[in-house]
Protein backbone atom coordinates (compact mmCIF):
# COMPACT_ATOMS: atom_id res chain seq x y z
CA UNK A 1 0.00 0.00 0.00
CA UNK A 2 1.19 3.52 -0.79
CA UNK A 3 2.67 5.35 2.21
CA UNK A 4 0.09 7.61 3.78
CA UNK A 5 -2.80 5.94 2.01
CA UNK A 6 -5.93 5.62 4.10
CA UNK A 7 -6.66 2.08 5.29
CA UNK A 8 -10.15 0.63 5.34
CA UNK A 9 -11.58 -2.67 6.46
CA UNK A 10 -13.88 -3.60 3.59
CA UNK A 11 -16.40 -6.44 3.79
CA UNK A 12 -16.17 -7.33 0.10
CA UNK A 13 -19.35 -5.49 -0.90
CA UNK A 14 -18.07 -1.96 -0.67
CA UNK A 15 -19.30 -1.32 2.87
CA UNK A 16 -16.72 -0.22 5.36
CA UNK A 17 -16.45 -2.14 8.60
CA UNK A 18 -15.01 -0.68 11.80
CA UNK A 19 -11.54 -1.95 12.53
CA UNK A 20 -10.34 -2.70 16.04
CA UNK A 21 -13.64 -1.74 17.66
CA UNK A 22 -15.58 -3.72 20.26
CA UNK A 23 -18.30 -4.79 17.79
CA UNK A 24 -18.40 -7.95 15.75
CA UNK A 25 -19.76 -8.49 12.27
CA UNK A 26 -20.90 -12.07 12.88
CA UNK A 27 -22.68 -13.26 16.01
CA UNK A 28 -20.59 -15.77 18.02
CA UNK A 29 -23.14 -18.61 18.14
CA UNK A 30 -21.77 -22.11 17.75
CA UNK A 31 -23.49 -23.32 14.54
CA UNK A 32 -24.58 -19.90 13.33
CA UNK A 33 -21.77 -19.27 10.85
CA UNK A 34 -22.37 -22.65 9.20
CA UNK A 35 -25.99 -21.74 8.49
CA UNK A 36 -24.96 -18.30 7.33
CA UNK A 37 -22.57 -19.87 4.82
CA UNK A 38 -25.24 -22.26 3.57
CA UNK A 39 -27.68 -19.38 3.15
CA UNK A 40 -25.09 -17.44 1.15
CA UNK A 41 -24.30 -20.45 -1.06
CA UNK A 42 -27.99 -21.11 -1.73
CA UNK A 43 -28.59 -17.47 -2.61
CA UNK A 44 -25.58 -17.44 -4.95
CA UNK A 45 -26.82 -20.58 -6.70
CA UNK A 46 -30.23 -19.04 -7.24
CA UNK A 47 -28.82 -15.86 -8.80
CA UNK A 48 -25.93 -17.51 -10.65
CA UNK A 49 -23.25 -15.61 -8.74
CA UNK A 50 -19.49 -16.08 -8.95
CA UNK A 51 -16.80 -16.28 -6.30
CA UNK A 52 -13.31 -15.08 -7.23
CA UNK A 53 -14.29 -15.24 -10.89
CA UNK A 54 -15.54 -18.84 -10.68
CA UNK A 55 -19.27 -19.65 -10.88
CA UNK A 56 -20.60 -20.91 -7.57
CA UNK A 57 -22.51 -23.56 -9.52
CA UNK A 58 -19.18 -25.24 -10.30
CA UNK A 59 -18.48 -25.63 -6.58
CA UNK A 60 -21.93 -26.45 -5.21
CA UNK A 61 -25.19 -27.84 -6.54
CA UNK A 62 -28.77 -28.22 -5.36
CA UNK A 63 -30.17 -31.74 -5.48
CA UNK A 64 -33.92 -32.41 -5.96
CA UNK A 65 -34.24 -34.16 -2.59
CA UNK A 66 -36.56 -33.26 0.34
CA UNK A 67 -33.85 -32.22 2.79
CA UNK A 68 -35.30 -32.09 6.33
CA UNK A 69 -33.27 -29.06 7.51
CA UNK A 70 -34.21 -26.29 5.10
CA UNK A 71 -35.52 -23.58 7.44
CA UNK A 72 -32.20 -21.85 8.09
CA UNK A 73 -30.54 -21.94 4.64
CA UNK A 74 -33.73 -21.13 2.73
CA UNK A 75 -34.86 -18.47 5.18
CA UNK A 76 -31.49 -16.70 5.25
CA UNK A 77 -31.10 -17.02 1.48
CA UNK A 78 -34.50 -15.39 0.87
CA UNK A 79 -33.76 -12.57 3.30
CA UNK A 80 -30.38 -11.97 1.62
CA UNK A 81 -32.21 -10.79 -1.52
CA UNK A 82 -33.07 -7.67 0.47
CA UNK A 83 -30.37 -7.46 3.15
CA UNK A 84 -26.64 -8.20 3.39
CA UNK A 85 -26.03 -11.78 4.49
CA UNK A 86 -24.98 -10.89 8.04
CA UNK A 87 -28.12 -8.76 8.48
CA UNK A 88 -30.28 -11.49 6.94
CA UNK A 89 -28.91 -13.95 9.49
CA UNK A 90 -29.75 -11.67 12.39
CA UNK A 91 -33.26 -11.08 11.10
CA UNK A 92 -33.74 -14.83 10.82
CA UNK A 93 -32.65 -15.18 14.45
CA UNK A 94 -35.17 -12.54 15.51
CA UNK A 95 -37.92 -14.33 13.59
CA UNK A 96 -36.92 -17.59 15.25
CA UNK A 97 -37.11 -16.13 18.75
CA UNK A 98 -40.44 -14.41 18.11
CA UNK A 99 -41.87 -17.52 16.45
CA UNK A 100 -40.74 -19.71 19.34
CA UNK A 101 -42.39 -17.39 21.87
CA UNK A 102 -45.62 -17.22 19.85
CA UNK A 103 -45.82 -20.97 19.26
CA UNK A 104 -45.13 -21.63 22.93
CA UNK A 105 -47.90 -19.21 23.93
CA UNK A 106 -50.33 -20.97 21.57
CA UNK A 107 -49.48 -24.36 23.04
CA UNK A 108 -49.80 -23.19 26.66
CA UNK A 109 -53.18 -21.55 26.03
CA UNK A 110 -54.48 -24.69 24.31
CA UNK A 111 -53.40 -26.80 27.26
CA UNK A 112 -54.75 -24.49 29.94
CA UNK A 113 -57.90 -23.45 28.11
CA UNK A 114 -57.54 -19.80 29.10
CA UNK A 115 -55.14 -16.88 28.91
CA UNK A 116 -52.50 -16.88 31.68
CA UNK A 117 -49.20 -15.19 32.39
CA UNK A 118 -47.45 -18.51 31.77
CA UNK A 119 -47.80 -17.88 28.04
CA UNK A 120 -45.13 -15.18 28.19
CA UNK A 121 -42.46 -17.45 29.68
CA UNK A 122 -41.68 -18.78 26.19
CA UNK A 123 -39.48 -15.70 25.67
CA UNK A 124 -37.16 -16.96 28.42
CA UNK A 125 -36.71 -20.33 26.72
CA UNK A 126 -36.33 -18.72 23.27
CA UNK A 127 -33.13 -16.97 24.40
CA UNK A 128 -31.69 -20.14 25.89
CA UNK A 129 -29.53 -23.04 24.81
CA UNK A 130 -30.81 -23.44 21.22
CA UNK A 131 -29.94 -19.86 20.36
CA UNK A 132 -26.55 -19.91 22.09
CA UNK A 133 -25.55 -23.07 20.25
CA UNK A 134 -26.70 -21.62 16.96
CA UNK A 135 -29.39 -24.26 16.39
CA UNK A 136 -31.32 -21.59 14.53
CA UNK A 137 -33.22 -23.97 12.23
CA UNK A 138 -34.47 -25.97 15.21
CA UNK A 139 -35.43 -22.80 17.04
CA UNK A 140 -37.33 -21.61 13.97
CA UNK A 141 -39.06 -24.96 13.36
CA UNK A 142 -40.13 -25.86 16.91
CA UNK A 143 -43.13 -23.47 16.85
CA UNK A 144 -44.59 -25.59 14.05
CA UNK A 145 -44.48 -28.57 16.41
CA UNK A 146 -45.96 -26.47 19.22
CA UNK A 147 -48.90 -25.42 17.06
CA UNK A 148 -49.49 -28.99 15.88
CA UNK A 149 -49.49 -30.34 19.44
CA UNK A 150 -51.83 -27.57 20.56
CA UNK A 151 -54.28 -28.41 17.78
CA UNK A 152 -54.18 -32.14 18.57
CA UNK A 153 -54.78 -31.46 22.25
CA UNK A 154 -58.10 -29.76 21.52
CA UNK A 155 -59.22 -31.37 18.26
CA UNK A 156 -57.48 -34.41 16.77
CA UNK A 157 -59.81 -34.41 13.75
CA UNK A 158 -58.05 -31.51 11.99
CA UNK A 159 -56.36 -34.01 9.71
CA UNK A 160 -55.56 -31.79 6.72
CA UNK A 161 -54.11 -29.08 8.94
CA UNK A 162 -52.07 -31.57 10.94
CA UNK A 163 -50.74 -33.24 7.78
CA UNK A 164 -49.63 -29.85 6.44
CA UNK A 165 -47.90 -29.04 9.74
CA UNK A 166 -46.14 -32.42 9.68
CA UNK A 167 -44.78 -31.69 6.19
CA UNK A 168 -43.77 -28.15 7.14
CA UNK A 169 -42.01 -29.34 10.30
CA UNK A 170 -40.14 -32.03 8.37
CA UNK A 171 -38.85 -29.62 5.73
CA UNK A 172 -37.93 -27.04 8.39
CA UNK A 173 -35.93 -29.31 10.71
CA UNK A 174 -35.77 -33.06 11.25
CA UNK A 175 -35.73 -32.92 15.06
CA UNK A 176 -38.68 -30.53 15.19
CA UNK A 177 -40.58 -33.01 13.02
CA UNK A 178 -39.51 -35.73 15.45
CA UNK A 179 -41.10 -33.78 18.30
CA UNK A 180 -44.38 -33.42 16.40
CA UNK A 181 -44.37 -37.01 15.11
CA UNK A 182 -43.69 -38.32 18.62
CA UNK A 183 -46.55 -36.29 20.04
CA UNK A 184 -48.81 -37.53 17.24
CA UNK A 185 -47.97 -41.12 18.16
CA UNK A 186 -48.79 -40.44 21.82
CA UNK A 187 -52.17 -38.90 21.03
CA UNK A 188 -52.95 -41.73 18.58
CA UNK A 189 -52.16 -44.30 21.26
CA UNK A 190 -54.41 -42.45 23.71
CA UNK A 191 -57.26 -42.48 21.21
CA UNK A 192 -56.73 -46.18 20.56
CA UNK A 193 -56.82 -47.00 24.26
CA UNK A 194 -60.09 -45.07 24.57
CA UNK A 195 -61.61 -47.35 21.95
CA UNK A 196 -61.53 -44.74 19.16
CA UNK A 197 -59.47 -46.89 16.83
CA UNK A 198 -60.58 -45.31 13.57
CA UNK A 199 -59.73 -41.82 14.87
CA UNK A 200 -56.37 -43.12 16.11
CA UNK A 201 -55.49 -44.52 12.69
CA UNK A 202 -56.53 -41.34 10.93
CA UNK A 203 -54.42 -39.23 13.28
CA UNK A 204 -51.38 -41.49 12.84
CA UNK A 205 -51.83 -41.27 9.07
CA UNK A 206 -51.13 -37.52 9.18
CA UNK A 207 -47.44 -38.38 9.68
CA UNK A 208 -47.34 -40.78 6.72
CA UNK A 209 -46.53 -38.22 3.94
CA UNK A 210 -43.64 -36.71 5.88
CA UNK A 211 -42.40 -40.19 6.81
CA UNK A 212 -42.31 -41.05 3.11
CA UNK A 213 -40.24 -37.91 2.50
CA UNK A 214 -37.79 -39.12 5.15
CA UNK A 215 -37.48 -42.46 3.36
CA UNK A 216 -36.94 -40.65 0.05
CA UNK A 217 -34.25 -38.43 1.57
CA UNK A 218 -32.48 -41.35 3.26
CA UNK A 219 -32.35 -43.43 0.08
CA UNK A 220 -31.41 -40.53 -2.19
CA UNK A 221 -28.52 -39.34 -0.01
CA UNK A 222 -27.15 -42.67 1.10
CA UNK A 223 -23.86 -42.00 -0.69
CA UNK A 224 -23.48 -38.63 1.06
CA UNK A 225 -23.92 -40.08 4.54
CA UNK A 226 -25.99 -37.16 5.81
CA UNK A 227 -27.79 -39.22 8.44
CA UNK A 228 -25.21 -40.12 11.06
CA UNK A 229 -26.30 -41.98 14.17
CA UNK A 230 -24.61 -41.61 17.56
CA UNK A 231 -22.18 -44.42 18.21
CA UNK A 232 -22.87 -44.67 21.93
CA UNK A 233 -25.24 -43.55 24.64
CA UNK A 234 -22.41 -41.44 26.06
CA UNK A 235 -22.05 -39.49 22.80
CA UNK A 236 -25.77 -38.81 22.71
CA UNK A 237 -25.72 -37.75 26.35
CA UNK A 238 -22.94 -35.27 25.65
CA UNK A 239 -24.89 -33.86 22.71
CA UNK A 240 -27.98 -33.40 24.86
Amino acid sequence: QEPGAEQHDDDGRGRQQPGGGPGTRFLPFYDYLEWLLQGQVMHDLWVGASADGEPVAQLYALRPVPVPNLAAPVGIALLSFVFPIEVAGRIFLVLGVLGFAAGYAFLVRRWQGQATALEFTGVVWAFGYFLQRGYVGYLFALPVAFVGIGIMHRDATRLVRLTALQLLAFLAHLMAWGVLAGATACYAIALYRDGRRAAALRLAATAAPSALLLVWYTVATRDAGHLVWYGSVRDKGLAL
